[in-house]
């Protein structure tokens, strides 16, 4: 028989590259994760694996199993929701992926948000921008708030609003008495910028082609705490969105707008 348990394994597997990873995340041993793949594939007499590739990679008929199991997660979490209405209560599991650039300025409102709705459960998650998006697309999350999010046809974004990407330093630095700063004044600087993940990261590669420089960042890390406390080090520069940025001062830290990419981002 066909089960949901069965197909989370799969999916779990297929979205993490590996068998061992999902064993990790549902803390189940990697055998059990290989046995009930292999007997749904017993099952339905399909593969739903390629064989003799490092990742996993799903078959069509691995795919369609995927898009079964998102699709009937989705159409329960629907039918929870209208009995719930039926019922005049005003409760269920909210599912949030964020950037973890919006922890500070979002934890006072969701503190607020769950004590107006004492039947409301969070689940908050941080991640890169295009893991954020993979959660919102796969279901696995049911709202998500990242920075400048791409044209996504499978995405709809319901509020967006104006965030300029900032410059990090620490108050002694020369740039701290900048009003803006240019790309090319960032050239002699030690920088510790967000990974490729972050689209902060690739709004700033843009404007680097655009403006014909070239930055190296010495650091890159998919972690804003080790870039603030680098920062605060004295030694390095960083770059986040007004919104991370605003958490940065409170640290003592200093923020100036990035004079060629002012405005070039909006979280949604």
């Amino acid at each position: 028989m066909i089960t949901d348990a069965k197909l989370r394994y799969l999916v779990e597997a297929a979205a993490l590259g590996s068998m061992r990873a999902a064993g990790d995340k549902l803390e189940v041993a990697v055998s059990s994760i290989s046995r009930q793949i292999a007997n749904l594939e017993q099952e339905l007499g399909l593969l739903l694996i390629e064989r003799g590739r490092r990742s996993i990679k799903l078959t069509e008929a691995g795919e369609l199993a995927l898009q079964y199991y998102r699709e009937s997660v989705a159409h329960r979490e629907a039918l929870d929701s209208s009995f719930q209405a039926l019922r005049g209560l005003r409760g269920g599991k909210i599912q949030l992926a964020i950037g973890e650039g919006f922890v500070s300025a979002l934890s006072s409102l969701l503190q607020k948000f769950v004590t107006k709705n004492a039947g409301v459960w969070l689940s908050v998650s941080t991640a890169s921008t295009l893991d954020v998006i993979r959660n919102v697309v796969d279901d696995e999350a049911h709202i998500g708030l990242v920075f400048h999010a791409p044209a996504d046809p499978r995405l709809s974004v319901r509020c967006s609003i104006p965030q300029p990407i900032k410059l990090i330093v620490h108050p002694e630095n020369l740039l701290a008495r900048a009003t803006s700063v240019t790309l090319k004044q960032l050239s002699d600087q030690r920088l510790c910028m967000p990974e490729s993940g972050f689209r902060i990261r690739h709004i700033v590669n843009m404007a680097e082609t655009q403006e014909h420089v070239s930055l190296s960042p010495r650091i890159s890390t998919n972690s804003l705490h080790l870039l603030r406390e680098m920062v605060k080090s004295g030694e390095y520069v960083g770059a986040g969105s007004a919104a991370a940025a605003t958490r940065k001062r409170a640290s003592h830290l200093v923020a100036r707008q990035r004079r060629e990419i002012a405005g070039s981002g909006r979280s949604r």
